[in-house]
Parts: structure tokens; sequence; C-alpha cells
């Protein structure tokens, strides 16, 4: 018997023999294994819908008789639009358009991520950086105020921290920055952000060790001739090495360990200003050449291909042009002095029971701007030529050295006749005098031993063959020890 075209509207009591045909207007989820005893064709609502996922794609297939209880007629085309009541199409297909259209595509997962990630290195940066700052200013104008209104501080450097603070924050900026390039390599390693990573990294890490190899051929060739550097390097190079791969390179940690702050053992190196000077010109080529400069071009590149401000490659722009042009500007002046400049050296002990105590000794050690002005009256050389390095404790007092500078035009007598009458201010007591006043003393020191030694540092021939000359005269003249004590 074949199958009717229209549903019945009595409920059957029989199974059928064999399925029907045609699909009915309200599909079942499971096919029943019993006859039903109440009407199908009630209603177009069903009381307990189908779980099957509706379709959003129109119908093809053929159409389908309405119930005659609805009043309508049946179809005779398919529809156009999508339906919204639940059909009988495949349930793995109903699956697989319902995902595609809910679920958001990978590339908007991935640009979502990639901005939370940056968005979180931006408020780091900002947030070390603004922590750095505070502690680099309420540090600096505490060393201020201790080496100037506290306990006079004569060879305090404030300007030394201001050098350390800009490298450092450099080298801040600089590390952030590789760490937003990071991102952008990691969501997409493509040629361009593969060599940003790479070489963004790469003149960070090399300028670094560049400055450490210069600092450790400095400190062979140069500062262990002085026996009060070697003895500080004994005990505090460790920290040295390590503040300069902290801040970037090793010229501003070098400036920090002599700025004297809070008269700190760690922070009084002993290098003399012209010292320090000298080992600054070699800046230009680790910090200008191996850093600012590709760091520079790195950094320009990397805002002109996202085409976007962020606060990390600007900064690092900023710190790295303000770093290269202080640097330059110096090197211009600085290897055209420094590179025509003789160096003696005059030392002198001072000694006495009015300079053995801890107190005198600790103001002694503080106080030399109106020793060097006297000093300097005294040789009859320019203030700024000569420098006071801080005294050396020895037995019962201290060694005072002096460093006169001068130009390689200088003749040689001026020179010869500078230290004559150093050791003549030695003999008449007029020494004594200014260490007085200068030190402040109560009574008179005992000044004794006083020596003078030229120190070859150019690498001209006219300087070194200057610098023996003075040698030899000294040692044809005795050294003076005198001790002169005013009544």
């Amino acid at each position: 018997q074949a199958p009717s075209n229209a549903p019945s509207m009595e409920p059957s009591f029989e199974p059928t023999d064999s399925p029907s045909n045609i699909p009915t207007n309200f599909p079942s989820v499971d096919p029943s294994q019993s006859p039903t005893r109440q009407t199908t064709a009630t209603s177009l609502t069903t009381a307990d819908p189908t779980s099957a996922v509706p379709s959003t794609a129109p119908t093809t297939a053929s159409p389908t008789t309405a119930s005659s209880t609805t009043g309508s007629s049946s179809t005779h085309a398919p529809s156009s639009q999508s339906t919204v009541s639940p059909t009988t199409a495949s349930h793995t297909t109903e699956l697989a358009t319902t995902a595609s259209s809910t679920q958001p595509s990978d590339a908007e997962d991935v640009s979502v991520a990639m901005q939370h990630s940056l968005d979180r290195i931006n408020a780091v940066y900002e947030s070390t950086l603004t922590a750095f700052v505070s502690f680099c200013v309420l540090f600096g104008l505490s060393a201020g105020i201790d080496g100037f209104y506290v306990r006079r501080n004569d060879y305090l450097r404030v300007a030394y921290i201001l050098s350390f603070a800009l490298q450092a924050m450099d080298m801040v900026s600089d590390c952030f920055f590789v760490a937003q390039v990071s991102v952008y390599y990691r969501s997409d390693a493509d040629t361009a952000h593969s060599f940003l990573f790479y070489a963004s990294i790469g003149f960070v890490v090399v300028p670094v060790l560049a400055t450490l190899g210069q600092l450790l051929r400095q400190i062979q060739q140069k500062w262990t001739a002085n026996q009060a550097v070697s003895n500080w390097l004994a005990q505090y190079a460790s920290p040295l090495f390590l503040l300069s791969i902290l801040c970037g390179g090793a010229f501003s940690s070098v400036r920090l360990m002599n700025s004297h702050c809070f008269q700190w053992r760690s922070l009084q190196m002993g290098l003399t200003w012209r010292e320090l000077k000298q080992f600054n010109t070699k800046r230009l080529w680790t910090v200008v050449l191996l850093e600012n400069a590709p760091q520079l071009a790195i950094q320009c590149y990397f805002l002109w291909m996202t085409q976007s401000l962020s606060a990390i490659p600007v900064s690092s722009i900023v710190f790295s042009s303000v770093s290269m042009l202080v640097t330059v500007l110096g090197l211009v002046t600085e290897r055209d002095i420094y590179g025509n400049e003789t160096t003696t050296m005059m030392t002198v002990r001072v000694t006495g029971s009015n300079v053995a105590t801890k107190d005198t000794r600790a103001r002694c050690c503080s106080l030399k701007r109106m020793l060097e002005r006297e000093l300097a009256a005294l040789l009859e050389i320019h203030r700024k030529s000569i420098e006071v390095t801080q005294p050396e404790l020895i037995k019962d007092g201290l060694l005072l050295r002096l460093y006169v500078y001068e130009t390689v035009k200088t003749e040689r007598s001026h020179t010869t006749n500078r230290w004559q009458m150093f050791k003549n201010s030695v003999d008449n007591g007029d020494l004594v005098e200014i260490l007085g006043r200068s030190w402040q003393l109560t009574e008179a020191p005992v000044v004794s031993d006083p020596q003078c030694r030229a120190l070859p540092h150019s690498l001209t021939s006219t300087e070194i063959e200057l610098a023996n000359q003075l040698e030899q005269d000294t040692q044809r003249q005795p050294s003076v020890n005198v001790v002169t004590q005013n009544n």
C-alpha cells in the first residue's frame, strides 16, 4: 500500500509495516518504537521542540504540504529566506554552520592578544621609569643636602649622578623596546620583524660587552699604577663591573663610583678629574657608533613600519639622541685639550697629633676648594689647571697628592720652577699656613717629604720627551725632608 500524501487527522493505533517516504511537517528527534495515541497535526507550534539546530540557509528540497488545520494551502516552491524553525538537515552540517557564525576568527584573537601584551609592556615601562627617576632625584637631593649643608664635602660631584641616571634610563628604554619588538616578532615572524628583533638585541648586548673590555683594559694598563685606585679595585671591582652591566656601560658607572656621595668608601674610587675625562673620550666607538646610532636608526624604522607613536620607542629615540649629542660635543673639545697636556704629580706628608684624630682626618678628606685656590696662587697657575685628590690615610697623618696640568707648549723651565716653588713653600712654612686655613686646623701640622714626578700619558713623542727630562731633573735634585711648624 502506497503512503498517503497528506497527514492523517486521526491517530493510528497500529504501527505501519514500512516507513513513509514523505517527511512529516513536525519531525521527531528519535523514531518512535510504539504507536502514538494522540494526534500529530494539532498545531504548527509544538510543546516540545526538537533539539536540532535551526538552519541558516534557504531550503532547496521539494515543498512540503502544510496541515489542513493551519488554514493555509500547500506550498509549491522553495522558500528564498533562511528558515528559523527546526529542519531535518544533517546534524553535522548544522553544528559546523553554527560554529562558523558565532566564534571569532583567529586573526582577531591574535590582534587582541598582541594589543594586550603591548599595553602591559607600556604600563610596566611607565611604572619602572617613574620609580627610577624618583629614586635618582631623591638620591641626588639627599647627597646634595648632605654634601653642601650637613657634612661639607668639596669632592661631591652631583653631575655624575645625573650622567649615570641618563645612561641607565637609556638602557631601560632600550630593553623595553626589545620587549615591544618581540611582541610583533611572535605575532608575525616575517623578515622585517626578525631583523628588528635580533638587531635591537645585538645593539644592546654588544656595546655593553665592548665597554666592559675597555674598562678592563684601562684598569690593567693605567689605573693599577695608582696605589689608591688599586686598593679600591681590590675591594669593589665586582660591584663596578656589575653596575656597568646594569646601567648599560662602564663610563657612567665609573663616574658614579667617583661621585663621593655621602662620603661612602664604595663611591670614592680615587680617579682624578683628568683621568675620568681621558677614559670618557673612548665613548665614541662603543656608545655612539655601536649603540646610539644603530639604535636610533632601528627605532625610527620601527615607528615608520608600525605607523604608531608609543611611549617606549619615542623615549628611546630621545635618550639616544641626547646621549649621542652630548658625547660628540664633549669629544670635540676634550680630545684637543687632553691630547696636548702634561701632568706633574707632587706629594707631601702631613702628620702630627692635630691630624691624627678621626674627626680631623674626616674633615681634611672632605675640604679642598680653598686649598686648590691657594695652591694655584702659590704656583702661579690657573685654578682649573690644578687638582687636589682626596688625601690618603697614613700613619699619624695624611698623604697629600697634587696634580698640575699644563700644555705641551709650556716650557720645561716653567714646570721645573713650579716644582721649586712647591718645595720652597715647604721650607719656608707657606704650605703649613695654607693647610691650616684650608683644613680649619687648630694647630700647625708637620709637613715633610715633598716629592715630584712627571706622568707621561700622551702618545706624542714631544710630551714623552718632556716627561723624561722632568723625571731626570727631579732625580738629580734630592728630595727634601723638612719639618716646618709655626710657633
